[in-house]
């Protein structure tokens, strides 16, 4: 498939996604319980699925794959709104009724993923001890899929814990309980609580130690394999997988019986963030992607003055990031798309400055934010410094267009600003726009290479570099490799770049 479609226990992902009743419980009961009934799950999960049938599990690893993306969206809103009630709180502002709402929304929507995440992981939670008459590659690759949801759970409680139990009033508020938003009383302590669960930590380090014991041979098979790749990448690079092998974890888990909730989260918050520290962990877009390093491309002052000043409204811009895990996601070479909205006085010596679209921008545009782009938080406007961290740059422009078209591309680009993020990637939808759907919708009299992907119709970066190698809709203005400029015969480099991605 592409990158896109690129003895285990896990009580932990039981007990974290268990339904919260109305008091404190034991965790261990909980995760005892939830135990037994994953190994059920398990075993007739592999029954009815995996007997005789390989492919299955590459169909699973694409559901954990856009989960895992849905997840990574979350922790985005997350951080953004966590921080902006904590400088209310902190300035002694009542939070608002629409505030509330949206911090118990959320949760709800946080608690949802996780069930689904929930479900992938234990339907091969069995798959240690209970061969199944399976092959061992595919036993282990299914140990590693769930092992890589566990850890996504396990980080995604470890952020949202930086983020909400730091304030008390925050804290207190997401252990309220909200029957419009399906949320019980004390959900978030109860996270805490089955996250320390000793029988729970015991259970999953044997898992993470089962895949130690053959990631060596799986890291030679996922230098071909992208899905494999992607799993790899998700455990390694995992803050909770370290603070394992470490036995970080173990201590406060032992002391949790000690100690109240609130105690313990203030120590995991103290852990949280050494480990966080210690990994450089950089944050990309405030949402919890891992980058290696920052672009190649990052903080030139010439080279951002030399792509500014190459610009025109109306402009294409593809990159590539090596260095974030997510580029494994992507189908092709190119990672993301974008488009140049243009500067103010672009957009002026155009005639369209005071259009609506335009005009409801034009304090983000005067402020520097030009680029207009996809992100998992929703469409924005970014700033093209920002935009930069990336190793390759694509820009294409559309030719034989007059102005009153040009005008148009640029005015339906901005009209996309504000929606929601497509986790469906289906280009036949606008309510929801994916980075390489704005160019899909911007320029509707163009028309794109898509592809099939899961009965729906997607459009890929690649899909979008591909009208500059045909019909002559699009030229090659500008292209950058690995942070330098490339100089000559463009569309043969773009040509084999893209030929490269495809084998």
């Amino acid at each position: 498939m592409t990158r896109m479609l690129k003895h285990l226990t896990l009580p932990i992902i039981a007990a974290l996604l268990t339904a919260c009743s109305t008091t404190p419980h034991n965790p261990d009961t909980v995760a005892h319980h939830d135990y037994e009934q994953a190994l059920q799950l398990c075993r007739q999960h592999t029954r009815s699925v995996h007997q005789g049938d390989e492919n299955t599990l590459a169909q699973e690893v694409t559901a954990f794959q856009l989960l895992a993306e849905r997840s990574l969206q979350q922790r985005a809103v997350i951080i953004a709104l966590s921080q902006q009630l904590q400088q209310k709180i902190n300035d002694g502002q009542v939070l608002s009724g629409g505030e509330i709402a949206a911090l118990n929304q959320g949760l709800a929507e946080h608690l949802a993923v996780r069930e689904q995440l929930y479900q992938i992981a234990a339907a091969h939670e069995c798959w240690l001890n209970e061969r199944h008459g399976l092959a061992t590659t595919l036993r282990h690759r299914g140990i590693t899929l769930s092992l890589a949801a566990t850890l996504m759970l396990y980080d995604s409680y470890m952020l949202a814990l930086d983020t909400l139990a730091e304030n008390a009033r925050l804290r207190q508020l997401v252990n309220l309980s909200d029957s419009a938003y399906g949320i019980d009383e004390y959900a978030f302590n109860e996270l805490t609580e089955a996250y320390l669960s000793m029988e729970n930590y015991n259970r999953t380090l044997a898992g993470i130690e089962a895949f130690d014991s053959f990631k060596g041979s799986l890291r030679k098979s996922a230098v071909a394999d992208d899905q494999l790749a992607y799993l790899y990448a998700i455990i390694e690079q995992s803050p909770n997988y370290r603070l394992f092998k470490g036995r970080k974890l173990e201590e406060l888990a032992e002391k949790s019986m000690y100690f109240t909730t609130e105690a313990m989260e203030d120590s995991l918050r103290v852990l949280a963030r050494e480990s966080m520290h210690t990994l450089s962990m950089l944050f990309g877009n405030a949402v919890g992607v891992v980058e290696e390093r920052k672009g190649k491309l990052y903080g030139n002052s010439a080279q951002l003055t030399e792509i500014e000043a190459l610009l025109q409204p109306g402009d294409i811009l593809l990159e590539k990031t090596p260095f974030r895990l997510t580029d494994s996601f992507i189908p092709g070479y190119w990672g993301h798309v974008a488009v140049w909205s243009g500067s103010p006085q672009q957009l002026q010596e155009m005639g369209i400055w005071e259009h609506p679209f335009v005009a409801s921008y034009h304090r983000e545009l005067l402020a520097g934010r030009r680029v207009a782009e996809a992100l998992r938080s929703g469409v924005t406007l970014s700033r093209l410094e920002h935009f930069l961290n990336i190793d390759d740059l694509l820009i294409l422009r559309p030719v034989n267009i007059d102005r009153e078209q040009l005008a148009g591309y640029v005015t339906n680009t901005l009209s996309h600003i504000g929606k929601e993020y497509d986790f469906n990637f289906d280009v036949e939808t606008s309510d929801r726009i994916v980075c390489s759907e704005i160019v899909f919708h911007a320029y509707p009299d163009f028309r794109w290479p898509v592809d099939s992907t899961l009965g729906r119709w997607t459009i890929s970066p690649d899909n979008v570099a591909q009208m500059a190698l045909q019909d002559g809709r699009m030229e090659i203005i500008a292209l950058y490799q690995r942070g330098q400029k490339v100089e000559s015969d463009l569309s043969s480099r773009l040509k084999k770049l893209l030929s490269s991605a495809s084998k």
